[in-house]
C-alpha cells in the first residue's frame, strides 16, 4: 500500500473523533507518530490492506476503542462486570456514565449474575446466564439506555474469539462502514454462550423489561456558577460529554451576544467558551453539529444586512477556526437546510434579506478546508425559500 493511503486512513478515523488527543498534529505527523508506535509493537509498519491493520491502528487509541478476550475469567469473586462496566463509559464519549456498579452471583456461585448500576438518579438491574464469556448482549439494554444522546455501542470484526467494541453517532458508522467496509461487513458466528463475534451491529431495538429498571424521574439543579448571561434564540448542542451553548439575545435592548459556555452534566460545571475567532454577534444564522465541531455560517447584523462569513467551533481545543469565504455560500441567513452528512456540510437555501431568496447548494469539506458549489444538479431544484424545511 502506499504511504498516502494509510494518511486517509488517519483521516477518516480522526473524522470519527479518533486520536484526539493527538489534535496539534497534522495527518502526516500523525501517521508517522503511530506506525511508530505500531512497528514497535508488531515489528512491522501499518499496512491498511491487511486483515485487521484498522484494529491494530485503532487499538492506539485506549480512549476509544476496548478490545479483549471475551474469555475473560468471568467467575464469582472477580467482579468482571465492574471492571467491563468501567472500561465501557472510558471509550462511551461521555454517552455511559454509570456509579454505583455492582455484581452478585447466586448462592452457590453460578450463573445467574445480576449486575446493577446507577445513570443519574434511576437504578438499572440487568441479569445474565453467561459464565466464563463476556456477556456483550448487555450492550442491547445499554445501547437503549443511551440512545437519547445520539451514540451507540458496536462491535468490530475480529475473526476470533476477542470483543471490539466503538461508540459512534448512526452518521459515523454509516461513513467508516461506507469507506472501511472489511471492519465492518462479516457474516455472523457465535462462540460459547451464544455471544456474537466478529459482526457490527445496531443493537438499540430490542425492548428492556421494565421490571428492570427502577423509575424515578427526577430533575436536578443546574449550577448558575460560570454560566452563560441569560439570554434567547441560542443554540444548543450535545457534543457527548457537553452542552455547547452560544449565541442569542441578551436581556438588554438590541442586546445581540457572540459569547457561550460549555455545560458538563457529570461535573455539573460550566466553562466557557473562548470568544477568539468566533463569530460576531449575528441572528439567522446556519449553524450543524458534526459530531466534532460546531459550524456557524451567515446570518444578519443589526443594520439587517446578511453575512457571508464563519466559523467552526473544536470543543476539544476550545478554539474556533474560521471558515474560508472563497466560494463559500456567501451571504444569507436562515438557510432552508444545514446539514452534516457524515464527511461534509450542505447547506441550501435561505435569504439575502434586502436582495431576495438564494437557492444555491454548497458544500464544506471540513478536512480540505475548502467551500465547493455543488454542480451535481440532476432535475428541477425546489424553489427558493427560507426556514428550515429538512431532515438529513
Amino acid at each position: 500500500m502506499k504511504r498516502q493511503t494509510l494518511v486517509d486512513v488517519i483521516r477518516l478515523y480522526r473524522d470519527l473523533a479518533f486520536f484526539s488527543e493527538h489534535s496539534q498534529l497534522s495527518d502526516d505527523e500523525l501517521a508517522e507518530h503511530l506506525n511508530t508506535r505500531y512497528r514497535a509493537i508488531h515489528r512491522r509498519d501499518i499496512d491498511p490492506g491487511r486483515d485487521l491493520a484498522d484494529l491494530g491502528l485503532l487499538s492506539l487509541d485506549e480512549e476509544r476503542l476496548w478490545w479483549v478476550d471475551l474469555e475473560d475469567d468471568v467467575f464469582a469473586g472477580r467482579n468482571a462486570y465492574v471492571e467491563i462496566l468501567q472500561e465501557w463509559a472510558r471509550i462511551s464519549r461521555g454517552a455511559f456514565q454509570p456509579v454505583e456498579i455492582a455484581e452478585r452471583w447466586s448462592k452457590d456461585n453460578e450463573p445467574p449474575v445480576n449486575i446493577s448500576f446507577q445513570l443519574g438518579d434511576r437504578t438499572y438491574r440487568f441479569r445474565t446466564d453467561v459464565d466464563k464469556w463476556i456477556d456483550l448482549g448487555l450492550l442491547k439494554k445499554i445501547n437503549r439506555l443511551i440512545r437519547p444522546s445520539g451514540f451507540a455501542f458496536y462491535t468490530l470484526a475480529t475473526g476470533d474469539q476477542t470483543g471490539a467494541i466503538v461508540v459512534l453517532t448512526k452518521a459515523e458508522k454509516t461513513r467508516w462502514q461506507r469507506e472501511r467496509p472489511a471492519v465492518f461487513d462479516r457474516e455472523a458466528s457465535y462462540a460459547g454462550g451464544g455471544l456474537p463475534e466478529g459482526y457490527a451491529y445496531e443493537i438499540v431495538e430490542e425492548p428492556m423489561p421494565m421490571a428492570t429498571v427502577t423509575q424515578v424521574g427526577t430533575w436536578l439543579p443546574v449550577t448558575s456558577h460560570g454560566a452563560p448571561e441569560a439570554r434567547t434564540g441560542h443554540l444548543t448542542v450535545w457534543t457527548g460529554t457537553e452542552m455547547l451553548v452560544w449565541g442569542g439575545d441578551g436581556p438588554g435592548f438590541n442586546q445581540w451576544l457572540a459569547d457561550g459556555a460549555a455545560y458538563d452534566p457529570g461535573q455539573d460545571r460550566w466553562r466557557q467558551i473562548t470568544s477568539a475567532g468566533a463569530p460576531s454577534a449575528r441572528q439567522g444564522y446556519l449553524w450543524t453539529w458534526t459530531g466534532r465541531e460546531l459550524f456557524v455560517w451567515g446570518g444578519y447584523d443589526k443594520k439587517v444586512k446578511a453575512l457571508g462569513d464563519g466559523a467552526r467551533y473544536v470543543p476539544e481545543r476550545d478554539a474556533w477556526l474560521a471558515l474560508p469565504l472563497r466560494r463559500g455560500p456567501g451571504e444569507r441567513w436562515g438557510a432552508a437546510a444545514c446539514a452534516w452528512t457524515g464527511h461534509e456540510v450542505l447547506v441550501w437555501g435561505g435569504s439575502r434579506r434586502r436582495t431576495g431568496e438564494r437557492r444555491n447548494r454548497v458544500r464544506l469539506r471540513p478536512q480540505q478546508q475548502c467551500l465547493a458549489p455543488d454542480r451535481n444538479r440532476r432535475g428541477a431544484q425546489p424553489a427558493s425559500r427560507i426556514g428550515r424545511c429538512m431532515d438529513w
